[in-house]
This record gives structure tokens, C-alpha cells and sequence, in this order.
């Protein structure tokens, strides 16, 4: 029993020590981070929001808050979705690049990422993603037609429509590759 539990007490102690480690290490990314982060985030902000908010604060768990007009400081979670969505557009960019350090630029594949922006901030963050296209390639997947209207106005983007899924009607439902009709299929199962 003696043995046993000093085999648990040694277990504990390097889960302790690897927790403590693990924490530094992560204190210390955070350190590096947040500064740059900052720096980032407010050059983009203002154009993004249209002037509304140009300083951010950025907590130890890199959770957001800029600060409004009145000089006080609001958490980003209690903005409205289209404003939130975009600024949390521009972190996961700003921690790609940081991320990415000096090595080739990472592309940047966005899905509906603009999805609750009014018009106004779509065009700010198209403009924003198009400066970020000069270091980055950037995929931008939307299913909105305007969006894509928008992008074709300026040269910067380059628009590839996909084609929809097919439309199946009721009677070309029932048929099958071959010509048969389904209930001709399953005849023929049956048999």
C-alpha cells in the first residue's frame, strides 16, 4: 500500500508540475501576444466601425472590450451581432498573422464571415479584407448575392460563383440514372 501510494503522490506531483508549466508557458504566449494583438486590432477598428470604436483593451483571456464614446470600456459580447462578428473578424485575422510571424502569410479561408454586417460595415470590412489581401490570399465563401455584387465593384476581388445544388422536382425525383422510375427499382429489388 506504501508503494502504491508513493507511486500516486509522485504521479500528483508531475501533474502539478506540469500544469504549473503549462500555465507559465501560456502566460508568458499571452504576454507576447496581447500587446501585438492590441496594436493590430486598434488600426483596424476604426474603418471597421465606422469611427465608433478605435481603442480596444484585451484581457488576460484575450477577451475583448472597446471603448465607447463615452470613454468607458464595453465588452465586445454586448454589442450588437453585426459589430461583435466583425471585430471578432479582425482578432482571428490580427492571431493568424501573429501566429504566422515572419514566414509566408497564412491564407485566410472565411465562411460567411460577413453574414450579420449591415451594408454600411460591409462595405468598411470588404475594404479592410481587401488591404488584408495584399499579405494575404484570402477565400471569402458566401451564399449572398449582394456580397458578391459588392466584391465585383471593386477590382481588388476576384468573384467565383459556384454553382447551387440542383433543384429535384417531384417527378425527376422518381426516376432514377438509368431512365427507371423508383418503383421500377424496387421492383426489381424485390425480384
Amino acid at each position: 500500500m506504501r508503494e502504491r501510494f508513493q507511486e500516486l503522490e509522485a504521479e500528483a506531483h508531475a501533474y502539478d508540475l506540469a500544469i504549473e508549466t503549462l500555465e507559465a508557458a501560456a502566460k508568458s504566449v499571452r504576454r507576447a501576444v496581447i500587446p501585438r494583438l492590441k496594436s493590430q486590432l486598434q488600426g483596424q477598428l476604426a474603418p471597421i466601425t465606422n469611427g465608433r470604436y478605435r481603442d480596444v483593451r484585451i484581457g488576460e483571456d484575450l477577451a475583448l472590450q472597446v471603448k465607447t464614446q463615452d470613454r468607458a470600456f464595453k465588452d465586445v459580447d454586448n454589442l450588437s451581432l453585426g459589430t461583435r462578428s466583425l471585430i471578432y473578424l479582425l482578432e482571428r485575422v490580427a492571431l493568424a498573422r501573429i501566429i504566422g510571424g515572419n514566414a509566408e502569410p497564412p491564407p485566410l479561408l472565411l465562411d460567411e464571415a460577413l453574414v450579420h454586417a449591415d451594408r454600411r460595415r460591409m462595405r468598411a470590412a470588404l475594404d479592410e479584407l481587401g488591404r488584408l489581401g495584399q499579405d494575404h490570399q484570402i477565400i471569402l465563401f458566401s451564399k449572398d448575392d449582394a456580397l458578391a455584387e459588392r466584391a465585383e465593384k471593386n477590382e481588388d476581388w476576384t468573384i467565383i460563383r459556384l454553382p447551387g445544388p440542383a433543384v429535384i422536382t417531384g417527378s425527376a425525383e422518381a426516376a432514377n440514372a438509368d431512365g427507371s422510375t423508383r418503383d421500377q427499382a424496387e421492383e426489381e429489388v424485390a425480384t
